[in-house]
C-alpha cells in the first residue's frame, strides 16, 4: 500500500474542530441545566466554555499556518474550529452581560 495517497490533516486542525464543537455543546448544556437547576445556574459554565473556545481559535490558527506552510489538507477543518470557537466566546460574553443586566436586578426586587 502506498502511503503517499493518504490525506494528512494536522492534529491541530482536528483539535480546533473538536474544541469549537465542544465549547458550543457545553454552552448549550449549561443553558439547559441553568434553566432546570437554579442552584447551578448558567453562569457557572462560562469559564469552561470560554477556555474551550480559546483553545479552538488558537489551535485553528496554528493548524492553518501549518497547513499553508506544508501544503496539507484540512484548512476547512481549521476554519470551522476558529469560527465555532469565536461564536462560543461571543455567545458567552453576550449571555454573561444579559444575565447581569436582566436577571440580577430582577432577583433583588
Amino acid at each position: 500500500m502506498n502511503n503517499n495517497n493518504k490525506v494528512q490533516i494536522p492534529h491541530l486542525a482536528i483539535i480546533s474542530l473538536f474544541s469549537g464543537v465542544s465549547s458550543l455543546l457545553v454552552l448549550l448544556l449549561s443553558f439547559i441545566i441553568g434553566i432546570f437547576v437554579e442552584s447551578i445556574g448558567i453562569v457557572s459554565f462560562f469559564g469552561f466554555v470560554f477556555v474551550l473556545g480559546l483553545v479552538g481559535i488558537i489551535c485553528g490558527i496554528l493548524g492553518r499556518t501549518k497547513i499553508k506552510k506544508e501544503k496539507l489538507k484540512g484548512i476547512g477543518i481549521s476554519n470551522i474550529g476558529i469560527i465555532l470557537g469565536g461564536i462560543a466566546i461571543l455567545l458567552t460574553i453576550f449571555l454573561r452581560f444579559a444575565v447581569f443586566l436582566f436577571f440580577i436586578p430582577w432577583i433583588g426586587a
